[in-house]
């Protein structure tokens, strides 16, 4: 397991209004971010057919990837169906690097480029157990050595092994997220969202306040 700093974002992500969280952004090439369980994640500003994913088609999708497991065939066509249902024909579904057909899979925008990405889902015991590392970050103002090492060592509790941790954007439910948001800003670091690499290797998020 390595820590690097994170790349240039293309999008700031704004969660979805449940605890638990999923989304994705592009973090330099080759790198997503994703999240928790099947949610969609969402950009803070922008029009419809701007660099925000338009509203009815991120709550469709949210029903979409609902289910506790979903094939990437499956979710596919799903997702097909959905975007010729809302008339967007310019939009896509793509499969990241390491997806399989019977793969469970979590959906995912990109806004800017009309495109659903799909990608593995964690092991439920994973899910919860960076949950609960969540909600002790939003809790407690840890700095980000602290949370690093929390977050190894719940990780290889769970039997993790080939992962990277790295400062990254900051992805928080909407109903919390004014609140996360001032969190981060005092000076506090927060367990933020998962993601990968094309390559396959998982990598876990850190946001704190922005450097000076």
């Amino acid at each position: 397991m390595t820590t690097r700093p994170g790349g240039r974002l293309r999008i700031w992500a704004r969660g979805p209004i449940l605890m638990v969280l999923f989304g994705i952004l592009s973090v330099g090439a080759g790198i997503y971010v994703g999240g928790l369980v099947p949610q969609i994640l969402t950009s803070r500003s922008g029009d419809s057919h701007g660099s925000a994913a338009p509203e009815r088609l991120i709550l469709a999708l949210q029903e979409v990837f609902a289910a506790e497991c979903q094939s990437a065939s499956q979710a596919s066509r799903t997702v097909q169906n959905v975007f010729s249902e809302l008339g967007y024909t310019d939009w896509s579904v793509q499969h990241s690097r390491g997806v399989t057909h019977s793969n469970c899979v979590n959906g995912s925008i990109v806004a800017e480029t009309h495109t659903v990405v799909l990608l593995p889902v964690l092991s439920a015991a994973v899910r919860s157990a960076l949950q609960q590392l969540q909600d002790t970050s939003y809790d407690a103002c840890l700095t980000e050595r602290q949370l690093t090492e929390m977050l190894t060592a719940t990780l290889t509790s769970q039997g993790e092994a080939n992962f990277e941790i790295r400062p990254g954007p900051l992805v928080a439910p909407t109903d919390l997220y004014g609140e996360v948001e001032n969190h981060v800003l005092s000076g506090c670091w927060v367990y933020s969202t998962t993601g990968g690499a094309d390559d396959g290797l998982r990598i876990f998020f850190l946001a704190g306040p922005p450097s000076n």
